[in-house]
């Protein structure tokens, strides 16, 4: 039988000589038909001097499925991978390239695992990585020479030079001759034509018209990895190339855009909503998440695993949503680039369910003191069978109301930066964390859902804040001077939009939340002018968007007084308790054998968030959570 019509066969690799396989690509024949031309695979060690490039794609679509040659053999790949292949060919030289589906035995789960465990390693260690972001169109070769001019000014303003936290707190005044303040002047400089082009009717970015940034290279967890190990990455769209720091400049910019407009907002609806237009097309149009992990990694701001896996798989618009076609991969494609002890101690392993997978890095992140995790686990999608403290990381996991491994706005236990008290439990799909009952809930009140998408809903909104009102009417613990703050602090989690980039952080004493509270409360009874809503704009919206981020919960009221926000599955007769540890309360519900409790979810209780519950001197207890 010819070998042309058989399929190519995998030889093992040798694991103590770290051996992975390499593709060799032939040069371009104009007279050989590309599905004709003859791939080459072969065996190298990670600790050879062999030189070779790194491929970083989307797999695309399985079906239907292109034919290759490999080794004289017949392959079968995707259509993107197939475009790939094509495009990356070059007509006066051979190329080598690392290709993970072509490269890792993709049915031999032992391979796969020792593989992947590899592939920071392989990463890191290629010439070049070559980000395919698939064929190229007229639009996006456009987009993509654009972004390489914008992109190559704002690199020589001094973009990359500038912190995270400087980036985070844009709007902050610094010092006048410092080297902060020069490059913001010089990146508000770039701005301001664009602003006043926008203002006399013109459009600036009429070349992001093209469909790059929604290319599935930007929402493949794998990418994550791929793109934060190289040294160097370069982004490839047909034959267009741009470099990583380039794009990543642009991408920065569109939020600095957005903050730059608003603080020089016109006060005109017409114009300003031009403006919100702009920002939600310049932000679909270039998704940060994957590049920004990169830019942190090269400039020394790693990240631990927890903050990856919110990075990744945590978030507020169903646009932004990460894909992965194991449930697995949510986690294992994130422990390369991950720089914390927690991810050191998992290793991956496609012999285990995602179940016991998602038990197994719950767990690890427990036992390391990270109770972010509690706040996640709601959603149930792909991993169904999991204990009630385990997040599934394949669910639409949405961010917290007020807790995440970025921010630490509260520290209900006082021990925020002490080690959580989990502890082994015989059952695997237990464990034991030592905390402090608070109290029970005596009453809830209306339920406020929002789907992500959801358009903003007054009349639950109505009924959340009537609840708060009257829980707090009659209440002797609070003073009246804390029930006015209360009123509007507990509806949004005691947070506030602020900055120009519209970081979330803890409300302040002097918070521009409570006019927009006011204003909001206004407005559902009908009684807001149009003044209000001119003058109160920003912080309307504010209000607006803070609420949305709280969703899925309900006022509740404990049988000693405390106001608060639950889950909307809380129920009267639950439990409210601060672990040890976490910064945040929780609400468990006990078993009817009462040997166990069941974790309903996360809870903002007005008076007890910076741990003055604590000053009882309350008892540590052992809840074993199932």
């Amino acid at each position: 039988m010819s070998t042309e019509t058989t399929t190519f066969q995998y030889a093992p690799l040798s694991v103590a000589d770290r051996e992975i396989r390499l593709l060799r690509l032939p040069t371009k024949d104009p007279d050989i038909p590309p599905e004709k031309s003859n791939f080459t695979i072969f065996h190298a060690s990670l600790d050879s001097s062999v030189a070779y490039r790194a491929l970083s794609y989307s797999w695309g679509s399985p079906t239907p499925p292109k034919e290759v040659r490999v080794n004289d053999h017949l392959f079968m790949v995707t259509a993107n991978l197939f475009d790939a292949l094509i495009g990356l060919q070059r007509e006066d030289e051979e190329r080598v390239i690392w290709i993970d589906a072509i490269c890792i035995n993709q049915t031999d789960s032992i391979e796969k695992s020792t593989q992947v465990a590899l592939m920071r390693h392989i990463y890191k260690r290629a010439n070049e990585v070559l980000i395919w972001l698939g064929p190229s169109t007229p639009q996006t070769d456009c987009t993509m020479q654009e972004i390489r001019k914008l992109g190559g000014a704002l690199l020589q303003a001094g973009l990359w030079e500038i912190s995270s936290s400087d980036l985070a707190n844009w709007d902050r005044t610094d010092e006048v001759d410092s080297k902060v303040a020069r490059i913001k002047e010089e990146v508000t400089a770039i701005a301001k034509p664009m602003i006043s082009q926008i203002r006399d009717g013109g459009y600036p970015f009429w070349w992001i018209m093209s469909d790059l940034g929604k290319r599935i290279w930007f929402r493949r967890v794998w990418c994550i990895q791929e793109c934060s190990n190289a040294r160097v990455a370069t982004f490839r769209c047909g034959t267009e190339d741009v470099d990583f720091a380039a794009y990543w400049a642009t991408c920065v910019f569109t939020h600095i855009f957005h903050g730059i407009t608003l603080s020089q907002a016109a006060g005109k609806w017409d114009i300003d909503a031009n403006f919100v237009w702009l920002f939600n097309l310049l932000t679909s149009s270039f998704p940060s998440e994957l590049v920004g992990i990169r830019r942190k990694y090269l400039v020394g701001e790693g990240k631990d695993l927890i903050s990856l896996l919110y990075t990744a798989n945590v978030l507020d618009s169903s646009q932004q949503r990460i894909q992965a076609t194991d449930p697995r991969d949510r986690v294992y494609a994130l422990l390369g680039i991950a720089i914390d002890e927690a991810a050191r101690e998992i290793v991956p392993d496609y012999t285990l369910s995602c179940a016991h997978t998602y038990i197994q890095v719950a767990r690890t992140l427990l036992k390391h003191g990270h109770s972010d995790v509690l706040s996640l686990c709601r959603a149930r999608d792909v991993c169904q069978d999991l204990p009630s403290w385990v997040p599934d990381w394949s669910g639409a996991n949405r961010k917290p109301w007020a807790q995440s491994p970025f921010e630490k706005f509260f520290n209900a236990s006082r021990t925020l930066h002490h080690a959580l008290g989990a502890k082994e439990s015989v059952d695997y799909t237990q464990i034991i964390l030592e905390g402090y009952f608070v109290d029970q809930i005596e009453e809830v009140g209306h339920a406020f859902s929002m789907g992500i998408e959801d358009k903003f809903d007054y009349d639950s909104a109505d009924g959340l804040f009537k609840d708060v009102d009257r829980f707090l009417q009659d209440n002797d613990r609070y003073t009246l001077g804390e029930k006015e703050e209360a009123m509007w602090r507990i509806p949004v989690s005691d947070t506030e939009v602020s900055d120009l980039v519209g970081q979330c952080k803890r409300a302040g004493k002097s918070s521009h939340m409570k006019e927009g509270y006011k204003i909001l409360r206004k407005q559902i009874a009908e009684e807001a002018t149009v003044e209000d809503l001119e003058s109160g704009r920003i912080s309307h919206a504010s209000y607006l968007c803070q609420m949305e981020r709280m969703y899925d919960c309900r006022p509740i009221s404990s049988k000693t007084g405390f106001v608060g926000i639950g889950p909307m599955l809380a129920k009267s007769g639950d439990t409210i308790v601060i672990f040890k540890g976490a910064g945040v309360p929780y609400i468990l519900r006990q078993e009817a054998t009462k040997a166990s409790w069941t974790l309903v979810g996360e809870a903002h209780i007005y008076g007890i968030m910076d741990g003055e519950f604590m000053e009882q001197n309350p008892e540590l207890e052992d809840f074993i959570i199932q």
